[in-house]
C-alpha cells in the first residue's frame, strides 16, 4: 500500500516555509504541474519523498509529518483511526498508528505485544 501525504501539514509547510507552489516544486526537484498533482495525492514516488526529506532538514519541519500514518489492521481490515467520542460526538480520543490524541484527563493504554 502506498503511503499518502498528510494534505493539510503539506499546505501548512508551503504557507510558512515557502514563497509560492513554484518555490516548494522547484526545492524537492519537480515541475510546477507535478507538484499541482501532489497536492491531490497523486504522483507520489520516490523523487517526491526523497525531495521532502531533505527539505524537511533545511527548512525544519517534520518529515514524518508529511505522510499520512500508516493503517491500523484490526480483523485484517485497514484502519486508519479509531475516533473514541462521548454520546454527543465530543471527541475523547483520536488514535492512529503514530499517534494517541487525548481530550483532558483522558488516558489511552497501549499494550504491546508480548513475544
Amino acid at each position: 500500500m502506498r503511503r499518502q501525504l498528510d494534505l493539510g501539514y503539506l499546505n501548512d509547510v508551503l504557507l510558512y516555509h515557502y514563497e509560492s507552489k513554484s518555490d516548494m516544486a522547484e526545492a524537492i526537484g519537480i515541475t510546477r504541474s507535478h507538484f499541482q498533482e501532489v497536492l491531490k495525492n497523486k504522483g507520489i514516488g520516490t523523487k517526491v519523498l526523497s525531495g521532502l526529506k531533505s527539505e524537511a532538514k533545511v527548512r525544519g519541519f517534520d518529515y514524518e509529518l508529511c505522510l499520512k500514518p500508516a493503517p491500523i489492521f484490526i480483523n485484517k481490515e485497514a484502519i486508519e483511526s479509531i475516533e473514541v467520542t462521548d454520546q454527543e460526538g465530543g471527541l475523547i480520543a483520536s488514535i492512529t498508528s503514530n499517534q494517541i490524541i487525548t481530550h483532558g484527563s483522558t488516558k489511552v493504554i497501549v499494550v504491546p505485544v508480548k513475544d
